[in-house]
């Protein structure tokens, strides 16, 4: 059993046709706000699962609730942070959120030494930061200066069910996704030589883009071909952070059945 705190998750079921049609109806979901250590998120889940993990901005809330909404008009949308918040401490394996006073994210995390301060000038010299964005440069920053004043958390021992609202192609893609070890990245190319279709490059970018359940189905590990981070749905610095994290962690073995990076 491989000893760090990654998030093991898995699509335990996916929309089926009439539940696309319908868009959901009648279907119980519970979403709320609560906080990560990449800063706010928006969690919402159903009886079969995880339907959608998102880090907007504080100015980005009501819109991405919308698209909440919009994903599944008909369903029973109920919002209720504490259930939000419970969710996410499973998603993020948190000890004790709140009581820490080592990181600003107010978590727990086991890391080991990682050198990571010098990669953050390409987000931050560039444009102005999101409050999310700022968060995450905060957490890297902290793994560079302190490591040792975070300790160690147990890791999840639950594989975290999710169910994922595409295209089959999309589904395809995000499956791919699950199967990228925690600590590895891989290019657009490499993920569309792993699904089969090694000229689909656009498509396969496209489908990451339209991944609903992030840091779970993890999209962060993917760059491009050219170098660099690439770009993030939730900003640059949100995704330095995520892999910043992961790549700090005790090396797991990976599965036989993961995609070699």
């Amino acid at each position: 059993m491989n000893d760090y705190p990654c998030p093991s998750a898995q699509i335990s079921q996916l929309a089926n046709p009439g539940e696309l049609t319908s868009s959901g109806q009648d279907l119980p979901i519970t979403a709320g706000f609560a906080e990560s250590p990449f800063g706010r998120c928006l969690v919402a889940q159903s009886p079969a699962g995880i339907c959608r993990l998102s880090f907007p901005d504080a100015a980005e809330e009501e819109r991405e609730w919308g698209a909440l909404r919009q994903a599944w008009p008909q369903a029973r949308l109920r919002r209720d942070d504490t259930a939000a918040a419970r969710t996410a401490a499973a998603i993020f394996a948190e000890a004790e959120a709140g009581k820490a006073n080592e990181s600003p994210s107010g978590y727990k995390f086991r890391f080991e030494q990682t050198s990571c301060s010098t990669q953050l000038k390409a987000v931050t010299g560039c444009r102005r930061l999101r409050q999310a964005e700022r968060r995450c440069v905060h957490l890297v920053r902290e793994l560079d200066r302190s490591p040792q004043n975070v300790v160690p958390c147990d890791r999840l021992r639950q594989t975290l069910p999710l169910f994922a609202q595409g295209t089959p192609f999309q589904v395809m893609v995000w499956q791919a996704l699950l199967r990228i070890p925690c600590g590895s990245t891989l290019s657009y190319g490499q993920l569309a030589a792993a699904i089969g279709r090694p000229t689909a490059v656009r498509a396969v970018a496209g489908a990451v883009a339209k991944n609903p359940i992030a840091f779970l189905i993890p999209c962060h590990r993917v760059l491009p071909t050219s170098g660099g981070i690439g770009g993030y749905r939730w900003g640059q610095a949100c995704k330095r952070a995520m892999l910043t994290w992961e790549k700090a962690l005790p090396t797991p073995q990976p599965p036989q059945s993961g995609i070699q990076a």
